[in-house]
């Protein structure tokens, strides 16, 4: 007959990798015949052992996780007998081996305190746990971490501290045993602290500095990373810019005003240590170049109709003017003048006592220190008739101003109110002919309008007319705004690099201006306006905010025109920007 089967038992798992097989005697056979093979069929034979005199056989070698069939035959001297019925088992999976530890080496010292600990992976791990301790029985334990990489980082360690460390690599088949047990100590703060920088450049108490420029610094022992800050006052209370993570020796600035005095100074960091500030420099921005472009008129527009004898002017401001110069005329080449008026440091201008029915001319041009600028394009209107209600003027755009970029994907839009106006209609566009509006509003009250979700990269054109029981106004002038290519939602997933706090927008303003705040870290983040006689007239923030691009909206409905600050605070660091609202 053939055998039957005994242990292990048919269908077993779990099994080890060196087993025992065990079958029943089989009365007058004198030998057994054993074959164990990774396939039902017996094709490929793992094991043969032939001639046995005893009921068992012990096989080792075996694969681990494999599922594994074996059969017993029996032979006598009068012949052989059929195979047993086969049976299976499965061999268990194994442990990791206990890790070997790599990096850092045994007795490491001077470390940071933001250290990187590394072993040898293992193919059977799918997980490792770390332990940090500050006793070698690992009684007092500052860290446990469970990662899957061959790696983890780990900060915050304490400076002049000794350290115990351990790893525990765990698979399908268990845990291994703990790895041999490492040590390292950190350095001293003192030993980790960068050197003061010395700037190079620009040269202190440098003039006609372009602009745009390239602060540069010697690189310091040490210093991993440099934080520089450029302020327009001594005491760096008044932060322009601030960059931090910065890792090379040079940073380039743009966008400076001219003719400013600028403070600058640069520390060092390593790690977690920050180093003293280098000693502060300062320069002088170039003034401003004479005007080479006109001022561009805004109302009354070009061969507007029925304008009141009372009438408001409006320009757009031109980079670099201080002061701008006006004339009327009731001739397109000036020959006389009706009203000129100079040294104007505003963008507008109120006429009084204009003739009904009446066809003026009028233009204006730009100064400054440097010089005077070209006149602009003659712009005509005619008043209206006497005892005629006349209709609304066009609309000044103010915000963003024409031909804008880096504009943020929400904005406030705003323009000069209308005598006599009841509404206004707002249209936004992709296209300079307005055929694919972007957004409208036709009956909006306050000289603002509040547009978000904007394409980044994009150019947007707008216009605004005033309505009234009179009639419509022409359309003001066509602005166009290009938006930043990397327009940003607040709480967007791609966080800032570094702490900054972007320059108001629109700046100068009407009714309200946005403020970004790039956020690297969570924080608790306190935002304050104060006007020029450091009185807190808003506060914008005063609460605790997630990393991410946050927006500092100001409605100033109730401050007068002049200059103001926002001071945001996050931690120990203070960032300023400068606004300024025009009514």
């Amino acid at each position: 007959d053939a055998p039957v089967l005994e242990s292990p038992a048919a269908g077993a798992t779990d099994q080890p990798l060196t087993l025992l097989l065990t079958w029943h005697v089989v009365a007058g056979a004198t030998a057994y015949d054993v074959e164990v093979a990774p396939d039902a069929a017996f094709r490929s034979v793992t094991v043969r052992r032939t001639a046995l005199t005893t009921t068992s056989l012990t096989v080792s070698n075996l694969a681990e996780a494999t599922t594994y069939h074996w059969r017993v035959r029996a032979t006598s001297p009068t012949g052989t007998s059929d195979w047993s019925t086969p049976a299976r088992f499965t061999t268990r999976r194994l442990p990791p081996a206990a890790p070997t530890l790599q990096a850092p080496d045994d007795a490491a010292t001077d470390l940071p305190p933001q250290v990187l600990l590394q072993w040898i992976p293992d193919a059977r791990a799918t997980t490792y746990t770390v332990q940090v301790a500050t006793t070698p029985s690992f009684s007092t334990l500052r860290y446990v971490r469970d990662v899957t990489a061959p790696l983890a980082e780990i900060d915050s360690l304490d400076f002049d501290a000794t350290y115990y460390w351990r790893v525990r690599a765990s698979g399908p088949g268990g845990a291994s045993d703990w790895s041999a047990i490492r040590v390292f100590k950190t350095a001293t703060l003192a030993s980790l602290l960068p050197e003061a920088p010395i700037l190079t450049d620009p040269a202190d108490a440098r003039t006609d500095v372009p602009t745009s420029v390239v602060l540069s610094w010697q690189v310091t022992t040490g210093a991993q990373t440099y934080t520089v800050q450029l302020a327009t006052d001594e005491a760096f209370e008044q932060v322009a810019v601030q960059r931090t993570g910065v890792s090379g020796n040079t940073l380039s600035v743009s966008g400076l005003a001219y003719g400013t005095t600028y403070f600058w100074r640069v520390r060092g960091h390593r790690s977690a240590a920050a180093g003293p500030w280098s000693e502060a420099r300062r320069f002088t921005t170039a003034p401003a170049p004479p005007p080479t472009r006109a001022p561009r008129p805004a109302s009354p527009t070009h061969e507007a109709r029925e304008t009141p004898t009372i009438l408001e002017f409006f320009w757009s401001a031109l980079d670099g003017a201080e002061t701008y110069t006006f004339q009327l005329s009731r001739h397109a080449d000036f020959r006389s003048v009706v009203a000129q008026q100079s040294n104007l440091d505003r963008t507008t201008l109120m006429i009084l006592g204009l003739n009904h029915a009446t066809t003026y001319f009028w233009r204006i041009r730009a100064h400054n220190a440097s010089g005077t600028g070209p006149w602009s394009n003659v712009q005509s209107f005619t008043t209206v008739a006497a005892f005629q209600s006349p209709r609304p003027t066009a609309p000044v755009l103010l915000t963003p101003v024409h031909e804008a970029r880096d504009v943020p994907g929400a904005i406030i839009l705003t323009w000069r109110s209308v005598s006599g106006a009841t509404a206004y209609q707002f249209e936004l566009s992709t296209d300079s002919t307005f055929q694919a509006l972007a957004a409208k509003q036709t009956h909006l009250t306050a000289p603002a309008v509040e547009v978000t979700d904007l394409e980044k990269n994009t150019r947007y054109y707008w216009r605004v007319r005033a309505k009234s029981p009179q009639g419509d106004s022409p359309w003001s002038l066509i602005f166009s705004f290009v938006t930043s290519t990397t327009v940003a939602t607040e709480g967007g997933p791609d966080l800032p690099e570094t702490l900054e706090l972007l320059p108001a927008f629109p700046n100068p303003f009407d009714h309200g201006t946005t403020l970004m705040l790039r956020l690297p870290e969570p924080g608790h983040v306190t935002a304050r306006v104060y006007d020029a006689l450091g009185r807190e007239v808003a506060t914008l923030a005063d609460r605790a905010m997630p990393a991410g691009i946050h927006r500092l909206q100001w409605l100033a409905a109730r401050q007068g025109s002049g200059l103001y600050f926002c001071r945001v605070q996050v931690g120990n660091v203070v960032l300023t920007r400068r606004m300024m609202r025009l009514r």
